[in-house]
Parts: C-alpha cells; structure tokens; sequence
C-alpha cells in the first residue's frame, strides 16, 4: 500500500534505504574505518543511519521488516529521502515541524510527515546539504572551538559552509552509511545510544 502519492511533496519514486554510522535499523555492527579497510565490531550502533525514498511503502516495510530490501549502494546527485536510524528504526525529524532557524533535529517514529523528509543534495565532490523538505533549511552544526564532540544537529539557512556539509561513508556490508560533517570531522549520532523518541542527533567520533 501507497503511503504517498507520486509527486507529493515533489519527491522520487523508488523506496531506497541508507544507513548511517550512528543512528538507524539498517544496522550491522561491523563498520568500515574511513581511513582503511579493515572491518571492526565494536562501533557503537548509533552511529548507523540508512536512507529510503520517501515516496511509498515505509511503513508496510517497517511491519513486514524489509527494509533492508532497499539499501542503496550510492546515493544520486539529488533526491528526498528518509533517514532512519539503524539501531532505534526512528527517523531523523525536525523538532515540532519547526520552520525556523535553529530548530534541532532529534529521532522520532515515523508519522510521514515533510519534517522527516530530507533533500540530499551534491554541492561539491562527494559532500552534500540535507534539506528539509518541510522547512528549506539546511542541517548544521554548531562550529566551536570547544565543543566539536556532542554538538547539536539544527536547521539553519544554507550558506554553504563546511559544517553544512556531510559525505556519506558506506560501510563494507553494503548496508549502512557513516554521515560525516567536513568541519567537524565527525559523524552523526543518536544521543546516548537512544531509543527514544526525541533523542538528539548529535557530532561524534566515528570510532
């Protein structure tokens, strides 16, 4: 069953699924080090995320577990996706539908709503600027020179800074993503190894 219509809110039409190094379902605990290829088993989960186009059939896949069905191995110069977190199967969502600047993103469970729907977009090489879909902001972190670890993941104007911008490192099964922010040098997390809803995503060492 459809959960959306072709064309709503503008988005693509096959479900993909993409999974990152701290956060979401797509989880397998072996990951990749982004500075070699040996594969370890002590990452922490959280640190997982996975992405699936946001047009049909998440949630029937979320009952029927097969989302792993629609992992991608690349991701495309553009496209709306949902970004889910491996461990917790909750999704990246913009706090109270918020559209304003400052807005913090946290994990939640799925509603199918646009606050949880995200534009990856290539801006240069392999780095890219999510969007919400809701909001038209981009997601950031906070640059400090004294907080780099445990920074908040918000919503700000696109201004095409590095903390703006985030590769996608694909783990060696093939079935989930490190998301690394190029300022930072760190990758997105779920707080605490949460399972809850309203976790926050968070800047982490990918180790």
């Amino acid at each position: 069953k459809r959960l959306f219509h072709k064309g709503e809110f503008n988005l693509q039409k096959h479900l993909v699924l993409l999974t990152l190094v701290a956060c979401i379902w797509f989880i397998s605990p072996a990951i990749e080090s982004f500075s070699n290829n040996k594969t370890t088993e002590n990452r922490s989960p959280n640190k997982f995320l996975t992405i699936n186009n946001a047009d049909n059939g998440i949630r029937d896949a979320y009952i029927n577990s097969r989302l792993n069905e629609f992992l991608p191995t690349t991701l495309e110069d553009t496209g709306s996706y949902f970004i889910i977190a491996k461990h917790s199967k909750k999704l990246l969502d913009v706090e109270g539908k918020d559209v304003y600047s400052g807005a913090k993103v946290h994990q939640w469970q799925y509603v199918g709503q646009p606050n949880q729907i995200f534009e990856l977009t290539r801006v240069k090489d392999d780095w890219y600027k999510i969007v919400s879909t809701n909001s038209k902001k981009c997601l950031e972190f906070t640059v400090s020179d004294s907080q780099h670890v445990g920074s908040i993941l918000h919503q700000s104007d696109f201004t095409g800074a590095n903390n703006q911008l985030f590769q996608f490192k694909l783990t060696d099964d093939n079935q989930s993503f490190y998301i690394q922010n190029k300022q930072l040098q760190m990758v997105l997390d779920v707080a605490g190894v949460s399972y809850d809803n309203g976790a926050a995503l968070q800047s982490w060492s990918y180790r």
